[in-house]
This record gives structure tokens, C-alpha cells and sequence, in this order.
């Protein structure tokens, strides 16, 4: 199995019961298709496991995809106050695709 990891920066609930998880993916030539496990770290220590419903594809702007920033649907509404982003590093590493 690869490993893949999303330096998350944001969380966003939305009102048809959906979040989106944001963030910046080292890899940026490859896309996640379909569900996806993913553990959370925050300052490399377990936090939880969640998971996604899929990544959504990036916009193409000027014909150029190749971003760094991802997003993924998450099913549900997410309590963002589990994860305090104010000098935190919180880290996703995909458990399984």
C-alpha cells in the first residue's frame, strides 16, 4: 500500500450535510477514487480514524491541475472544535483506498 499524506488546513460544514476537508497533498499527479480511510495525527500523536467519501477533483485553471491542494467529502457534519488549528500540525495518512 502507498502511503499518502494531507497536511489538513481546514474543515467546512455545509448546510446539505456534507464537510469538506481541506488541505495540501504531497502528491500531486495522483487522485483518491471512491471511499478512503484516513487516520489523523495531530503533532504525531493518533487523533482518529475517518472517512471520506471521495476526493473532489481540483479546478483547472490556465489547463495547469498540478496544485497542491485537495479536498474530500466527508458524509456528515464534522465538529470542528475537535481540531484546534492554531499551532497545530495536523496530518492525514491515508489507512486504506
Amino acid at each position: 500500500m502507498r502511503t499518502e499524506i494531507l497536511k489538513l488546513n481546514g474543515i467546512f460544514n455545509m448546510s446539505f450535510d456534507k464537510t469538506f476537508f481541506t488541505g495540501e497533498s504531497e502528491d500531486i499527479n495522483h487522485f483518491i477514487i471512491g471511499k478512503s480511510k484516513w487516520d489523523i495525527f495531530i503533532n504525531d500523536v493518533y487523533f482518529d480514524t475517518i472517512e471520506f467519501e471521495n476526493e473532489n477533483q481540483p479546478l483547472i485553471k490556465s489547463g495547469d491541475i498540478e496544485t497542491k491542494n485537495r479536498s474530500f467529502s466527508y458524509n456528515g457534519i464534522f465538529n470542528k472544535e475537535l481540531l484546534d488549528f492554531k499551532d497545530q500540525n495536523i496530518i492525514l495518512k491515508l489507512k486504506e483506498n
